[in-house]
């Protein structure tokens, strides 16, 4: 592992805090959903989010405006920092976004240190199983048949 920040295609990402993940919604219902663990600001008040399946490594992009926070430290999402709406800290895909990339090392971590304990789709690393084709259980889902919908306050990254 190289550690925190994470280089993302000439981004730098960060681990998604967990007082965002404490405060935030769960948007959806159903299966399969994605959890916040990464964030970059893009500028102008703009925040990318890198969403994480629990069981497979597939990945999906945000972009949501920022605030200002109040401490004066750095930017966090509006939905978060205000009352007209709810920061969705985890996401149902449904038909229409793709996952774009594959789960870092240190999201991965980041997953299992804040979602952990609040979600039980999330493996341990010894609860990975290897199945008959030899690959890790969490890689035999595959989220390409999903994709994300909209919800309040955000919009999608192709």
């Amino acid at each position: 592992m190289t550690g925190w920040p994470l280089d993302i295609e000439g981004t730098e990402y960060h681990p998604v805090p967990e007082s965002w993940v404490e405060h935030g919604d769960d948007h959806g219902t159903g299966e399969p959903r994605v959890y916040a663990v990464s964030v970059t600001h893009l500028g102008r008040k703009e925040l990318s989010i890198r969403y994480r399946h629990g069981p497979t490594p597939k990945t999906i992009r945000i972009r949501m405006r920022g605030t200002e926070n109040s401490t004066g430290d750095g930017i966090v999402p509006s939905l978060l920092a205000n009352d007209y709406g709810s920061w969705p800290r985890s996401v149902v895909p449904t038909p229409n976004v793709k996952p774009q990339d594959v789960a870092r090392d240190e999201e991965t971590e980041r997953l299992r240190e804040i979602w952990g304990s609040r979600v039980d789709e999330i493996p341990e690393p010894e609860e990975k199983a290897i199945a008959d084709g030899g690959r890790a259980a969490e890689a035999l889902f595959d989220i390409d048949q999903y994709h994300l919908s909209a919800f309040n306050g955000g919009r999608y990254d192709d």
